[in-house]
Formats: C-alpha cells, sequence, structure tokens
C-alpha cells in the first residue's frame, strides 16, 4: 500500500483547523441564541452545552478521526496496540453521541446509593476513572513514541493540560445544586467545558499527525533505499 504523506498531511491540517473554526462559529451561535434570539428551538439547537446537538458531533467526528488515524499508525508500524487504543477512541465517538456514560451512571447511582451521595456528578466515580486509565495509557505510549522519533511534544502536553481542566470544570459544576449559581454562569461553564475539551483533542490529533508523517517519511526512505 502507498501512503501519500502530503495528501494526508494537507488532510489533517484541514481537518484541525475546520473542526476548530466550526466549534467558534458554534460557539458564537450558542451566545447569539441564548441572548439574542427568543425562540427555545433554536436555543436548544446550538446550545453548545448539551448533548445531541451539532457540537456533540463535532466531538463525536473528531473522536472517529482520531481513532482511524491509530488504525494507520498500526497499519505503517505493524504494532496491534495501537488497534486497540483506535477502538477506545471509537468507544469515545459512540459515547459523546449517545449520552453513554450518563445514562450507566445513572443507572449504578440508582443500584448504589451511595454514589449519589458523592460530590459532584456520578460518572466522575464510575465511568470516568475507567476511561481516564485509558487515556493515561495512551498519553504513556504516545509520549515514548514522540521522544523515540525527536518530535516535539508541546501540543501532547498541552492536550494534556486543557483536558485536565475540562475536567475540572466538569467537577466543579457538578459541585453546585440546580439553581445555586446564575443560570448564565451554569450554562458558560459548561460550555467552556465542551469547548475546551474539543481543542484538547484537537491538539492531540494535531500531535499525532506529526508522528504519522515522520512514520511515512521514514517508510519511504527506507523503500527508496531498496530500489
Amino acid at each position: 500500500m502507498v501512503i501519500n504523506n502530503k495528501k494526508i498531511s494537507v488532510f489533517y491540517s484541514e481537518f484541525i483547523k475546520n473542526i476548530i473554526w466550526i466549534s467558534v462559529i458554534l460557539l458564537l451561535l450558542d451566545v447569539y441564541s441564548y441572548f439574542f434570539v427568543d425562540n427555545q428551538y433554536l436555543r436548544d439547537l446550538f446550545n453548545f452545552a448539551s448533548e445531541k446537538t451539532p457540537a456533540t458531533w463535532i466531538a463525536s467526528i473528531l473522536f472517529i478521526v482520531i481513532g482511524f488515524s491509530l488504525f494507520l499508525i498500526s497499519l505503517i508500524k505493524k504494532r496491534k496496540k495501537w488497534i486497540f487504543f483506535g477502538y477506545f477512541f471509537l468507544y469515545l465517538s459512540f459515547d459523546d453521541a449517545t449520552y453513554f456514560h450518563e445514562q450507566i451512571s445513572s443507572w449504578l447511582s440508582e443500584q448504589f446509593s451511595y454514589i449519589s451521595g458523592l460530590p459532584s456528578y456520578g460518572w466522575l466515580y464510575t465511568i470516568a476513572p475507567i476511561i481516564f486509565i485509558f487515556l493515561a495509557i495512551f498519553f504513556y505510549n504516545l509520549y515514548f513514541e514522540l521522544k523515540k522519533e525527536a518530535i516535539s511534544k508541546k501540543y501532547l502536553f498541552l492536550s494534556i493540560f486543557l483536558l485536565s481542566v475540562a475536567v475540572s470544570l466538569d467537577f466543579i459544576d457538578g459541585l453546585f445544586v440546580e439553581g445555586e449559581l446564575n443560570i448564565i454562569v451554569t450554562h458558560y461553564f459548561r460550555v467552556a467545558e465542551e469547548f475546551i475539551e474539543i481543542l484538547s483533542f484537537a491538539l492531540l490529533l494535531l500531535s499525532m499527525s506529526h508522528l504519522i508523517d515522520k512514520y511515512i517519511n521514514i517508510k519511504k526512505g527506507k523503500n527508496y533505499e531498496k530500489t
């Protein structure tokens, strides 16, 4: 199989740029519909903090591209662990699109009443620890792969930092009982968490794209030497 690194680089560059631009546009539409539109349907449609809206599908598509990028890494490096990580990100896409972790955590909270007594949202104590473990293993492997190939790790570190900020905002948001905070503050607290999460994984994909580009250049060099 011939993999054209120039076309792949252009794809990643354009995809990440458009993901960020679309997210910014959706964020502005949220602000506009929230403050200047007296129509509940439009407010619900452009609610950046809500599930099953355009913003949610942007995050879901981003996870799918990350997942298939890991399949590409597995194809180039011939290491099955990257396929495993790819399926994990496809799960995250499914989760984002279907409200899965919230539904499961709600069910678990009903089964184990002590969970609902813990501070913040139940999913942070049920599904989140499993997701965080998988992410930690993935980040660990990606870090050493970037280090081995002498590729800058700044985007990876920034991605981890922003993801930590997003999770922290989610935890703080869950500490407040509904109605304790001003409704506008609550809404944009959640909007900030969602936007930062998208930005975090966009930067992760950018870091991965540099790794893929390096792999393809190395592979092309080896093929050239053989000829």
